[in-house]
């Protein structure tokens, strides 16, 4: 792996020599903000969404964010150049620093972005679809991207264990997220995610954008047997875009195959890509 640089606290950095002190309430405590992003023909995907989404939770946490949006893509571009990367992921984690007590923000954020290779997933899955875990899980404060991803950690073990995708989270049998991801289901033409408590995924956002110019859709309420009987389920997320889901646990959803209806939002997604960064 060639040397990356990426940027802390205003200075550019090689990546191997980044070092954060270990009483920084982000490491201590897990008070901290996470954003993934990445790149199409060398351009951020939807940057404004994820920065009003950083800081929205920044204000939450009353934390500030120490570049404004056109600086901080500025940033992001320059890290690009200087690691020669025609595409990229993006990783971008704001903490709340050293504080002078245990449990205090610090007087000043600790601001970290990384610009590495963006890895795509097999382009089998998408072809086949993929299986999801549920596990009794609801995320704490899921309108805000943190860091803390310790259930997924804890469990991911399983994802190879079973050959999955992802894990699901389920509480009192209400379907919520994924660990890293939102979930959608088909039923006929009409197109339902979950409404509450979760997070407001950009990729989320833009498909219900583009889902809404061809199906009913409806934000409400779904259950594990709902879901499971659905006719169609799939997921999406910033690197994974749409991707189809045939089975949940040891349910196959409806015939194992991937719907017609997400082939459809799938090309849809791609024209709106192509229109936008090619």
């Amino acid at each position: 792996m060639k040397k990356l640089l990426c940027y802390l606290n205003g200075k550019y950095l090689p990546f191997t020599q980044v070092g954060v002190n270990p009483l920084d309430i982000g490491f201590s405590r897990g008070y901290a903000l996470l954003e993934v992003m990445r790149t199409y023909n060398g351009q951020v995907f939807n940057f404004k969404d994820h920065y009003r989404r950083l800081a929205s939770g920044a204000k939450i946490l009353k934390l500030k964010i120490p570049l404004r949006s056109s600086m901080m893509e500025q940033v992001i571009y320059r890290l690009m150049k200087k690691n020669q990367l025609k595409e990229a992921k993006i990783k971008v984690i704001l903490s709340g620093g050293m504080g002078k007590e245990d449990l205090a923000i610090g007087p000043k954020p600790t601001f970290f972005i990384y610009v590495g290779p963006l890895h795509l997933y097999p382009q089998k899955w998408y072809q086949t679809g993929v299986k999801l875990i549920s596990i009794n899980y609801q995320r704490q404060n899921p309108q805000l991207k943190l860091s803390n991803y310790v259930e997924a950690i804890r469990y991911h073990y399983l994802l190879k264990q079973q050959k999955a995708a992802e894990l699901l989270y389920v509480y009192n049998n209400l379907v919520y997220e994924c660990s890293t991801s939102n979930i959608f289901l088909f039923k006929k033409n009409v197109l339902i995610t979950p409404n509450h408590a979760v997070l407001p995924g950009v990729t989320r956002k833009t498909v219900l954008t583009l889902a809404q110019k061809r199906f009913k859709t409806i934000i409400r309420n779904v259950t594990l047997s709902e879901l499971k009987k659905a006719d169609e389920v799939f997921i999406t997320s910033t690197t994974r875009e749409i991707l189809p889901v045939t089975q949940i646990d040891r349910t196959k959803i409806k015939n194992g195959q991937v719907g017609k209806n997400t082939k459809i939002l799938m090309q849809d997604f791609q024209d709106y890509l192509q229109k936008k960064y090619f």
